[in-house]
């Protein structure tokens, strides 16, 4: 579900989008070195969830009427 309300949702996103006006901020550097670190991003948390919503709303499309 999360991916076809993102599908139906980015055309008015896309239309309303203006551009900021300073597209980043400068920060200064700080003492310290990471040396090792582990990202995972809010995507691969959920994406199970993502696959499961897909699989359901193409079985959904395939088996409906139309």
């Amino acid at each position: 579900m999360d991916v076809v309300y993102a599908v139906d949702e980015a055309p008015r996103i896309i239309a309303a989008y203006g551009p900021p006006a300073r597209p980043h901020v400068d920060v200064p550097p700080r003492q310290g070195t990471v040396t090792d670190a582990c990202l995972v991003p809010p995507t691969a948390q959920n994406q199970g969830a993502i696959e499961d919503d897909l699989v359901r709303t193409v079985e959904t499309a395939l088996t409906s009427p139309t």
